[in-house]
């Protein structure tokens, strides 16, 4: 059910281009992190990254990249902004943020490589959204691409469980 990362990008592009805009945020390219980007991340997190999301970042600029409303970069210096919390006393250790919307932020956990859901406010861990980077890649982007014209509580649930989320309810709200 959820796209894959190649039709992501080249659904992304189709998107951009019929907008006639040049907007690299809303394109999913390839270019990610080099070794020693990757090292140095490692090294100011204090932590070895999930292989999915390390193979992801590596492959993909996410330095400032947003689907639908889902930032992977706050401030546009991507991945320096992520491991800045990765002393945050709030977060747990083993948590690094890797991307955020209004209301929600999302951290994974760099042992089990889980994407979870934060309550923004208190930096509290609520629940598993995804079982990879990954999945929560794709599984983002599958429901903004495809929730026009699809039945979105159906879709939501159908990423939910594709993904392997604990709860329905992150991707019912980003169903809209």
């Amino acid at each position: 059910m959820l796209l894959t990362l190649e039709d992501i990008q080249a659904r992304m592009d189709k998107k951009v281009d019929a907008m006639e805009l040049g907007i690299r945020r809303l394109r999913l390219m390839t270019g990610g992190l080099a070794d020693h980007e990757i090292s140095a991340l490692e090294k100011q997190a204090g932590h070895r990254l999930s292989n999915d999301y390390e193979a992801l970042i590596r492959r993909y600029d996410f330095t400032d990249l947003s689907i639908g409303p889902v930032d992977f970069s706050f401030t546009r210096v991507f991945p320096y902004e992520i491991s800045g919390f990765a002393t945050d006393p709030q977060l747990p250790e083993g948590m690094l943020l890797i991307a955020g919307s209004d209301p929600h932020d999302f951290a994974i956990d760099v042992t089990t490589g889980e994407i979870r859901l934060l309550d923004s406010e208190l930096r509290q861990i609520r629940y598993v959204v995804a079982r990879s980077f990954e999945l929560f890649v794709r599984g983002v982007a599958t429901v903004m691409l495809m929730r026009e014209g699809t039945e979105r509580p159906a879709l939501a649930a159908s990423v939910a469980f594709a993904v392997g989320a604990q709860s329905v309810e992150f991707w019912e709200w980003l169903a809209g």
